[in-house]
């Protein structure tokens, strides 16, 4: 019985890494930096962790790995104790499903639904997590430093193994091998040719997207973005300079009229003008943002809606099919 409660505790915490993982890259960036700057200490320690991500990554690939060693040393050592012949063949086909289901899929499940709140739960067990396993997390990362130094020094190309760059590889490869019909050769090409298409050749410039001074009363500026066919505008200060910040119609409609529609204003996101089209209009949907900021050598240079984003998706795909 002591070996299970051992293989319970290791499963939780492969659960507990597997949904830490996952909730890093769907978190919330903007949320976290508004809690951290209302004096959250979660928030806090999850912003001073999302600095450094692959360091916080190696830490918790070696935390699930050890976990789930763990996990299955002492579920043999619970079969040795019962007597139980083949206890390798009974561990294998015990421990990888438990693990997989319960260890993983699960746990990643809830995280990508949950990953602002299971971010912040998590800073405490992290944290001391982190300090017991810093010697080998601090050594992979190092380790992984060097390995992508030396092959970019030596002409080599590294491989993203994840996200966009993987599909955008599959397609290229099922392009060039023949896999794809006619049709799907012209909309593969069209899609990598929008991927390559950057956000700053197709955000607004400040003066032609829809803004509203800061301190204009709510009522008249929700007209005022009904009246510019929109939901989101930009905010400006009395010298017409970008506060950074954007306010939604939606907002507006419950707001007091006479307050200013500062007090209705909220955070917003900011790219680069290099990135991809479609990395931007993803980043924009997964966080619910109607609006975004097109910055270049980190000043704010123009804006971008995601209905602009999906016309040019659209118009694309569309130009390539023939369908005008």
């Amino acid at each position: 019985m002591f070996y299970l409660l051992l293989v319970l505790l290791t499963l939780l915490f492969s659960g507990f890494f597997s949904a830490l993982e996952t909730s890093m890259y769907s978190a919330n960036h903007l949320r976290l930096l508004e809690a951290d700057r209302a004096g959250d200490p979660a928030a806090k320690r999850a912003v001073r962790m999302l600095k450094d991500v692959p360091f916080a990554l190696a830490t918790v690939l070696v935390g699930n790995n050890v976990a789930n060693g763990l996990g299955t040393q002492f579920f043999s050592y619970y079969l040795l104790d019962a007597g139980v012949k083949d206890c390798e063949l009974v561990t294998m086909s015990v421990i990888v499903p438990l693990f997989f289901f319960f260890g993983e899929t699960l746990p990643k499940q809830y995280a990508y639904r949950h990953a602002d709140g299971m971010l912040l739960r998590s800073q405490g067990v992290f944290g001391w997590t982190q300090t017991a396993l810093y010697p080998v997390a601090a050594l992979l990362n190092l380790l992984g430093r060097w390995t992508r130094a030396f092959l970019a020094k030596s002409g080599w190309q590294t491989v993203k193994a994840e996200g966009r760059a993987a599909v955008r590889e599959n397609l290229e490869n099922f392009y060039r091998e023949g896999y794809l019909t006619p049709a799907q050769k012209a909309m593969t090409a069209q899609i990598m040719q929008i991927e390559d298409r950057r956000v700053g050749a197709v955000m607004q410039p400040l003066d032609a997207a829809l803004v509203i001074a800061e301190d204009t009363p709510a009522f008249v500026a929700g007209q005022t973005i009904m009246r510019g066919g929109g939901k989101q505008a930009l905010l400006v200060n009395r010298d017409k300079q970008c506060t950074g910040k954007m306010v939604g119609l939606n907002s507006l409609i419950a707001a007091d009229k006479s307050a200013a529609v500062k007090n209705y204003a909220r955070g917003i996101l900011r790219f680069d003008a290099r990135a991809p089209v479609g990395v931007v209009l993803h980043k924009m949907r997964a966080n619910g943002a109607g609006l975004a900021l097109v910055e270049k050598n980190n000043r704010v240079v123009g804006a971008v809606s995601i209905n602009r984003l999906v016309g040019c998706v659209i118009t694309g795909i569309e130009k390539n099919a023939g369908w005008e």
